[in-house]
């Protein structure tokens, strides 16, 4: 009998009372529940690769644990075990995820995923909450006022989506001149597949979900932009279901805006398939940018884009094999800080040599949204207005963030 494979989970160990155990994590959120299983078990799950038998965990079992008796009978129960919690590959599994599939293309809504874990559900709670978030002393303070420079209006924002339990100060940085500073009525908000997919951007049709209200997607533009690029944007919808990314961003800009407005939410994937090509000019990128560009002057919409990016990710929970203390921190700070006096020149060809050479080196999830703006903003500039990092001594890891305001003409 061969044993099912284990999915793609993350693994996280940590001691308790001398032991070592390890958080399980699926991070599709396709499994409802996180799990957590010894060191025994774990080297189990490590055996489920999809060839092993019954017979090959067991004996492997033994071998590595001299002394120890691992019972077929007692593997079955563990392999049901795990399955119940949904982190096999079987037909009760693909079951499941078929379920989700169906659930999620019958609402009309993309449900606020995250509410009640890194923000709060009740919306006076969470505006509350955002206060605090701008009155925090690394936050940017209340009092908004008009922003331009070099004679052009604020065009675009380049926003944090790291937790909001860790990092949402720095997000009003951006946040808080956005009202005094556009008459935008259509916010494209950029955010990233961290969960994959095959296409550089995907979008939903969905309005979004948020304890501060129902956010309207713009489905005649984005009609239109498909109708201009040939082919659809919405095949992979699904990546947005619980994608944290650019629901971050919406109580955020709720809070700022008064006004009616709507959204066209944006995924962007990885880069890595284009760092083979010596220039930006890449016509498979190019045909999302420019069908975008046309698009926007065809509709005459006061359109404004919001990325929501963060920058490193290094260390052992990243898949380096180093781990991250304040020297090395200081030393991406540097290389962080190298990356935004870029962008602040919209300087997209040695952007695009960041990305070949340093970005995705250092795991920088900024690079498909930025090469976006930078594809469509041909003149002006961009200001810091904050930089942070999230240092992990408990798993000897890093995530760095900032903000930044885009000026420019109209697109």
């Amino acid at each position: 009998m061969t044993l099912p494979r284990l999915r793609p989970l993350e693994a996280y160990p940590f001691e308790e009372n001398g032991e070592t155990f390890y958080y399980l994590r699926d991070p599709q959120d396709f499994a409802p529940d996180p799990v957590v299983v010894n060191g025994l078990q774990y080297f189990i799950l490590s055996l489920l690769n999809g060839k092993n038998s019954l017979q090959d965990v067991c004996r492997k079992f033994e071998e590595a644990f001299s002394g120890v008796v691992l019972s077929e009978a007692d593997l079955r129960g563990l392999v049901e075990q795990f399955d119940g919690y949904l982190l096999l590959e079987t037909p009760r599994y693909q079951a499941h995820l078929q379920q989700l599939f169906t659930d999620f293309r019958e609402s009309p809504l993309r449900k606020a995923w995250h509410a009640g874990v890194c923000y709060p559900e009740d919306p006076l709670l969470l505006r509350q909450k955002i206060t605090e978030f701008y009155l925090d002393p690394a936050g940017a303070g209340l009092e908004a006022r008009p922003r331009s420079a070099g004679g052009y209006p604020l065009r675009a924002i380049l926003v944090p989506h790291i937790d909001l339990r860790v990092g949402a100060p720095c997000y009003t940085h951006a946040y808080r001149d956005l009202a005094a500073s556009t008459d935008a009525d259509l916010f494209i908000v950029l955010g990233i597949a961290h969960s994959g997919g095959s296409g550089f951007m995907i979008a939903s049709e969905k309005d979004f979900e948020t304890p501060l209200g129902r956010v309207e997607t713009d489905r005649a533009f984005l009609a239109a932009w498909e109708k201009n690029l040939g082919h659809s944007l919405c095949e992979e919808e699904f990546v947005h279901r619980s994608e944290h990314s650019i629901e971050f961003q919406l109580p955020f800009l709720q809070e700022r805006l008064e006004r009616p407005f709507k959204i066209l939410p944006v995924l962007c994937g990885s880069m890595y398939s284009y760092v083979h090509h010596a220039s930006p000019d890449i016509p498979d990128l190019l045909a999302y940018t420019e069908s975008l560009r046309r698009t926007i002057r065809e509709s005459g919409r006061k359109v404004f884009f919001i990325l929501s990016v963060d920058l490193a990710h290094m260390g052992p929970k990243f898949g380096d094999g180093f781990a991250v203390d304040e020297n090395r921190a200081e030393v991406i700070k540097k290389q962080d800080l190298d990356m935004f006096e870029v962008l602040s020149r919209l300087d997209r060809r040695n952007f695009f040599e960041l990305v070949r050479k340093d970005l995705l080196k250092r795991n920088v999830d900024a690079c498909g949204a930025a090469y976006t703006l930078l594809s469509l903003m041909e003149e002006g500039a961009g200001e810091l207005v904050a930089y942070d990092q999230n240092l992990q001594r408990d798993s000897n890891s890093i995530v760095t963030y900032g903000s930044m305001l885009f000026f420019g003409p109209a697109w």
